[in-house]
């Protein structure tokens, strides 16, 4: 009930999405585009509208048999919940509820990983300190670069509660710029985790570089203990800083002659690359074990069989979430193309009509309500406008580096050396261009989803639980 209330469609939010499809598409075709989704495409990897819609549908298809092998476990766990509701075992579920498919994989993940006992057990090693202490030792063995705190000088902050200075300094100790840390939750604070620039990088009039300050926002703690350095984290929120500390990187390593195309200033599906990297030397077994270390025990490692734990748990349902972030993709695209952007311009067709028929070609077992309006709640078609599917890109390109690149020794100073160039070009070339520097190929679309097709497969071979 609550699920449906809160998604319900609104005539009021419909009408506003109507407006701002119409305009864009007003946009696109005064600029001599076919629509939206062809004029946001532009410098992108996939560089046109076919190509990303191929993409996108052939994501769902190919990561079709391992979602429904994942499902199938989420429908016994809702079948086993079902006979204890109803103490009889003649239920026959073919089919899950859309809000109903988080509260299964908790269920799921409690029984074949025990994670509330597990994460309790290895909180210790994750805390705010712990985190960018590891992350600070994954850079210098790649790049050579570190992390030092540094003293926040008075007048440097309005509120210097939660909130810490990183300076980054390669292996000469020259300065290679700021990131400023708020990890602090307070009421007037935006929510929601992200990387901003202050100052970008570029080349001064005497050869010198401009130093970069960033800043990155969390809701990790509250700022106002005394010991919040050393607050404990979630897992999920520990992926998150080396999420977003992947971008902070990304700026710092920025070696371009202008600002507007520093560090993470590229078109959106190579901008979250390095920041998806980063998940992936987090998800690896041997570098988690090897960097998360407890703060004031350091000689002290996590035990391989936690890790392992905590890892198969986080990674359980991959191609679920795959397919779901494939649909939203081609929701966000074809709501600004050319078929539908003019019938809901014109009033002939819903948003509502469009995202369910969608829904329902590439999650035909997920049950919603036909009232149901989850995209007016999807602030992403304002943010990325025809490009949602650049996150999906950008992890499929992230796969392929890390398969290819690190895998095998994730800490390759060659092939650091090697991505840390890469970086330093922020948006001066064209990312096919950066992605054969570090592959030595250009990935084609066919590339980037047998890359996620494979990750799901490899991942979906979840054992049946009793719950």
């Amino acid at each position: 009930m609550v699920y449906n209330t809160f998604y319900r469609h609104d005539d009021i939010q419909e009408s506003y999405l109507q407006h701002l499809i119409s305009s864009r598409h007003q946009l696109s075709q005064l600029t001599g585009f076919e629509s939206f989704a062809h004029r946001a495409q532009r410098n992108s990897l996939l560089e046109n509208y076919d190509t990303v819609r191929s993409f996108l549908w052939g994501v769902v298809e190919k990561c079709r048999g391992a979602f429904e092998k994942e499902l199938a476990v989420l429908i016994d766990v809702s079948a086993q919940c079902s006979q204890q509701d109803n103490n009889n075992g003649n239920n026959e579920i073919s089919t899950i509820a859309e809000h109903d498919l988080g509260f299964l994989m908790h269920l799921y993940r409690e029984s074949a990983y025990d994670i509330a006992q597990v994460s309790q057990q290895s909180s210790p090693f994750f805390t705010f300190n712990s985190i960018w202490n590891g992350f600070s030792t994954l850079t210098q063995r790649l790049y050579g670069v570190r992390l030092i705190e540094e003293p926040l000088i008075s007048g440097e902050m309005w509120n210097s509660s939660g909130v810490m200075k990183l300076q980054a300094v390669d292996e000469q100790n020259n300065e290679l710029g700021v990131i400023y840390v708020d990890v602090s939750i307070r009421p007037e604070k935006a929510v929601g985790d992200c990387h901003y620039t202050v100052r970008c990088s570029k080349q001064l009039s005497d050869g010198t570089w401009q130093m970069p300050i960033l800043v990155l926002s969390l809701g990790l703690v509250d700022g106002h203990s005394s010991q919040w350095r050393n607050s404990r984290v979630s897992f999920h929120s520990a992926e998150t800083m080396f999420h977003e500390l992947g971008h902070a990187m990304h700026s710092i390593l920025g070696r371009t002659k202008y600002q507007h195309v520093a560090g993470t200033r590229c078109p959106q599906d190579f901008s979250e690359i390095p920041s998806n990297l980063m998940e992936y030397f987090f998800s690896d077994l041997g570098v988690m074990t090897d960097i998360i270390r407890r703060t004031d025990r350091p000689e002290e490692q996590l035990s391989i069989e936690s890790a392992a734990t905590l890892l198969a748990s986080r990674h359980s349902f991959t191609a679920i979430e795959t397919v779901q972030q494939a649909a939203y993709g081609l929701y966000d695209l074809e709501v600004h193309g050319p078929i539908a952007a003019p019938q809901i311009a014109s009033g002939r067709m819903t948003t509502t009509e469009l995202f369910h028929d969608i829904m329902n070609k590439t999650m035909p077992h997920i049950q919603r309500s036909p009232d149901s309006a989850f995209q007016h709640r999807f602030h992403h078609t304002v943010q990325y406008g025809a490009k949602y599917y650049s996150y999906l890109v950008a992890r499929a390109s992230a796969c392929l580096i890390w398969q290819q690149r690190f895998l095998n020794d994730p800490f390759s100073r060659k092939w650091g050396d090697c991505w840390a160039e890469v970086q330093s070009h922020g948006g001066g070339h064209h990312p096919a261009v950066l992605l054969e520097k570090i592959l030595g190929f250009r990935p084609t679309e066919n590339d980037l989803t047998q890359a996620l097709s494979k990750e799901s497969q490899h991942l979906a071979n979840l054992d049946a639980v009793t719950v």
